[in-house]
């Protein structure tokens, strides 16, 4: 999917930009005042390339490992391949841009940008990535199911022993309501075990000085995991956020722990009759990220696409993410009063952003992260034991 503001012209630059298919790039797509308008008044044009996640990974890491990749700006989530981009010379650090464009800076306000992503942003304090929208897990719950199983309200934030016990209690599948779900395809699976293995005490080693999962964590993760699996629909190895969004939006689950990055369009009541029927909350571990866009060394309208970076990114763009990824990232954002009426979950959100833990920030770990979707994606399908998931990532790990 592709979409342009004007001709290209052969005296002024061509902005090129690789998103993601997602709700928060709808934002770019459809919003004038961002693309459009920005593109009159510098008169450069701007083309966004929108591509299925399915097709992202091949298409940016092609590019970008032969030099050859033809994008100004490219869409990436944080820590999950920041540290290789930067570790391979991928990405142009925005140093000199932010000195050359101080006036811009300055208005754009850095500091604005909640902490716990400006942290996703960075390799040893230099900036690489600007925020498109902040990428957290975050509970939603059916509060009309919990007042009549007799919850007077949901502490935030949750144990992991608090949501088994009310998916327990609201699980009902013979009329189509579900106590809970996950992601358990082999493209989710391992972000959704992460808060149990973060509640048993596990640290992820960053791959480099350390590739140790104590099997007695993985176990008791594991095991905890699988305690919660009688209460999902018995395709849980195979849900994606398509079958999340199904099941939130039908009103046929009671509590999940899911991607914050959704809400727009799952709390949209024009397709959710639903909407008004959740609470949010956070969970005592969320994991998450932060999708943000970072400009190719390859580029040579550096200039041009900091500028248009920083359109996209700013106070505007980041406060109208409510309507569409539901999920912005700076504070401003999460105090706007207007804001706050129309996004009840923004107070659970930004507790969760706050709490989130953060994936290691060195290269190497990315190179863990495939036995990691392997064995977690196995547990969910009901193919492996805890004890035989500990074993097996032993092994797996001892021959890399």
């Amino acid at each position: 999917m592709t979409f342009s503001t004007q001709s290209p012209s052969n005296q002024n630059p061509h902005i090129r930009i690789l998103c993601v298919d997602d709700p928060a790039v709808k934002l770019y797509a459809e919003t004038g005042d961002l693309v459009s308008d920005w593109s009159k008044r510098t008169g450069i044009s701007v083309e966004i390339v929108i591509l299925p996640w399915e097709k992202y990974p091949d298409t940016i890491f092609s590019g970008l490992k032969s030099g050859c990749v033809d994008f100004d700006i490219v869409m990436l989530p944080g820590y999950f391949w920041l540290p290789g981009f930067v570790a391979n010379g991928w990405l142009t650090p925005l140093t000199n841009l932010i000195t050359s464009h101080t006036p811009e800076w300055q208005a754009y306000d850095y500091d604005d940008i909640l902490s716990a992503i400006r942290k996703e942003l960075e390799i040893d304090g230099t900036i690489y990535l600007l925020p498109s929208f902040s990428e957290v897990q975050i509970m939603y719950y059916r509060q009309d199911l919990l007042e009549k199983a007799g919850y007077s309200s949901l502490q935030s934030p949750v144990s992991l022993q608090s949501w088994l016990e009310i998916a327990s209690r609201l699980n009902d599948p013979s009329n189509g309501l579900y106590g809970t779900h996950f992601k358990g395809a082999s493209t989710e699976s391992m972000v959704e075990w992460l808060p149990f293995y973060t509640a048993a005490g596990g640290v992820l080693p960053d791959g480099s000085t350390s590739k140790c999962f104590p099997d007695k964590t993985i176990i008791e993760s594991m095991k905890q995991l699988m305690a919660f699996l009688p209460y999902c629909r018995a395709d849980v190895g195979q849900s994606d956020n398509a079958s999340l969004f199904s099941l939130l939006t039908g009103g046929n689950v009671g509590i999940v722990n899911h991607w914050s990055g959704q809400l727009g369009p799952i709390m949209n009541k024009s397709v959710n009759s639903y909407a008004t029927k959740y609470g949010f909350a956070s969970l005592e571990h969320p994991w998450g990220t932060v999708w943000a866009f970072g400009i190719p060394s390859t580029s040579n309208n550096k200039d041009a696409a900091f500028s248009c970076l920083l359109n996209l990114t700013g106070e505007t763009a980041d406060l109208q993410q409510g309507k569409y990824s539901g999920s912005p990232a700076r504070h401003s954002s999460f105090i706007d009063q207007q804001a706050l009426n129309t996004y009840p979950w923004f107070p659970a959100l930004l507790q969760c952003i706050e709490r989130k833990n953060t994936f290691p920030s060195s290269p190497e770990f990315a190179d863990l992260m495939g036995e990691l979707y392997s064995i977690s994606h196995q547990i969910f399908s009901g193919e492996i034991s805890a004890e035989d998931s500990a074993r097996k990532l032993s092994c797996r790990l001892d021959l890399q």
